[in-house]
């Protein structure tokens, strides 16, 4: 204010002719108020100048710190693209895996059909040795039928002997030979009875064990059917398996892609990068949770060593039953004549009757008796 009072009064006093120079002092003056106004703004400017300097470092240390992000993003780039490759690696193995079920659950299912094709086997017999035990039990009646028609025999000869023991004192000898034979048929035809006796009791055992063999085909057909199921279970497994493999390396492919990306974003993408190293853990889980699911998994073997040792009892049947043979015998020193007869079905050995020279006239001697 004090500056402008002492113009207008310098105005005042200063000639007329002088209005150039004052104009151009008052030019100057202006000049001198416009630089002290802009000294004024230097420090204004200044004080500028280092915010705009603080601002600036402080972009820098933004820039620094994003450059520090963008290289952890490279980082967890590369490792994405590990897990990828890693993934990718898994996907092979998890095939092989499954291609090693398939094999374990076809053999499984051609056990299954082995064993579902035994069981006919069995039925079938079971079907002979009902057929052997029915024949057998058919014998015993036969042979029982035997040995009453031989008792029926000692019995006559028994009587042939006291009718011969009647005629006197000169066929006395011949009476006690005669009622010794028809002791001896006598007790021929009572071990026949009892043969006969033991065979209907073996053909009864044979019919209960062929009963047995045939309750027993049913059985091996169901357990033929159990394994057969239990084999296509395998099987299903398997492809799920397979299926998963073929899964696991497709994703594998997928987190492959996903890795390159990833380490092509470069800084913008880190928040990217960490749901996708989440994600690719998560599948690694849940890889490792179905193959440890998959490894769980089992055979069944099935066996049937009591088979074995039927068959072979089953082979001693059918070779017959074992043939007995009862020889009696008496040998006084003019007895010239033999009789043979057999036990059972089978020829298996003679049965010897030995009687004196008397024997021979018995139907003469009978013949003068009446």
């Amino acid at each position: 204010m004090g500056f402008f009072a002492t113009l207008c009064i310098v105005q005042i006093i200063v000639p007329a002719h002088r209005v150039a120079g004052r104009e151009t002092l008052a030019l100057g003056l202006e000049t001198l108020a416009l630089g002290l106004e802009t000294l004024a703004l230097g420090p204004e400017t200044s004080a500028l100048g280092l915010e705009t300097l603080a601002l600036g470092l402080e972009t820098l240390a933004l820039g620094l710190e994003t450059l520090a992000l963008g290289l952890e993003t490279l980082a967890l780039g590369l490792e994405t693209l590990a897990l990828g490759l890693e993934t990718l690696a898994l996907g092979p193995e998890t095939s092989a895996l499954g291609l090693e079920t398939l094999a374990l659950g076809l053999e499984t299912l051609a056990l299954g059909l082995e064993t579902l094709a035994l069981g006919p086997e069995t039925s079938v017999l079971g079907l002979e040795t009902l057929a052997l035990g029915l024949e057998t039990l058919a014998l015993g009646p036969e042979t029982s039928a035997l040995g009453l028609e031989t008792s029926a025999l000692g019995l006559e000869t028994l009587a042939l002997g006291l009718e011969t023991l009647a005629l006197g004192p000169e066929t006395s000898a011949l009476g006690l030979e005669t009622s010794a034979l028809g002791l001896e048929t006598l007790v021929l035809g009572l071990e026949t009875l009892v043969f006969g006796l033991e065979t209907l009791v073996l053909g009864l055992e044979t019919l209960v064990f062929g009963l047995e063999t045939l309750a027993l085909g049913p059985e091996t057909s169901a357990l033929g059917l159990e394994t057969s199921a239990l084999g296509l279970e395998t099987l299903a497994l398997v492809l799920e398996t397979l299926v998963l493999g073929l899964e696991t390396l497709v994703f594998g492919l997928e987190t492959l892609a996903l890795g390159l990306e990833t380490l092509a974003l470069g800084p913008e993408t880190s928040a990217l990068g960490l749901e996708t190293s989440a994600l690719g853990l998560e599948t690694l889980a849940f890889t490792f949770k179905r193959l440890s699911s998959g490894r769980r998994s089992g055979l069944v073997e099935v066996s049937s060593p009591s088979l074995l040792s039927t068959a072979d009892w089953l082979v001693q049947i059918l070779r017959g039953p074992t043939h007995r043979t009862v020889r009696l015998s008496e040998t006084p020193a003019h007895s010239s004549s033999t009789m043979d007869t057999t036990a059972g079905s089978d020829q298996s050995g003679p049965t010897t009757l030995r009687t004196s020279r008397g024997l021979r006239n018995h139907s003469r001697l009978r013949t003068e008796y009446q």
